[in-house]
């Protein structure tokens, strides 16, 4: 996996990686770098162009989990 994503700086801990994808571009992977998502990956541009969120601990649990990931439309094509 870390042939994968690669630390963002040299003594950062694991919370944000990056990874170069199939447009050449380098996105980042990041906890919480939005109040509003538990995980972010952002573009060089710093826009998000997905996140990861976790089920509400309010909500019930039914056969699924509840968390959900979401990619954005102008970038579903990177996600194939």
């Amino acid at each position: 996996m870390g042939q994968y994503l690669k630390k963002t700086s040299m003594f950062g801990g694991s919370l944000s990686r990056k990874f170069r994808v199939s447009d050449g571009q380098e996105y980042r992977w990041m906890y919480r770098s939005s109040s509003e998502h538990e995980w972010c990956v952002l573009d060089c541009n710093e826009r998000i162009v997905a996140h990861y969120d976790l089920r509400p601990p309010d909500k019930p649990v039914f056969s699924m989990s509840g968390n959900i990931l979401t990619i954005y439309e102008a970038y579903v094509g990177l996600a194939v």
